[in-house]
């Protein structure tokens, strides 16, 4: 048991990338666009993303997507949002 304490080492906790190494970085994935009173899927109104992101990223691409489960229907999209400056 001593040798274990003695071995020990305190590691910092990591740091999240700073802007500066990533300035134009891209957020992209499947977003449920539509309000459900209960989830999941959990969905939001476009409106509300649109005012949560576009202070640090800007849509860059957005459209409809082909072979949804049933549970998502017509709601789900793709985005590509890219991190301002």
């Amino acid at each position: 048991m001593a040798g274990l304490a003695r071995n020990r080492t305190c590691r910092a906790a990591p740091q999240a990338p700073s802007r500066r190494r990533f300035p134009s970085a891209l957020l992209a994935g499947f977003f449920f666009a539509g309000a459900m009173p209960k989830g999941p899927p959990f969905g939001f109104e476009r409106d509300v993303l649109l005012v949560l992101l576009s202070p640090s990223f800007e849509r860059v691409d957005a459209r409809s997507v082909s072979g949804s489960l049933p549970v998502f229907g017509q709601h789900e999209r793709w985005m590509s949002w890219r991190r301002r400056a």
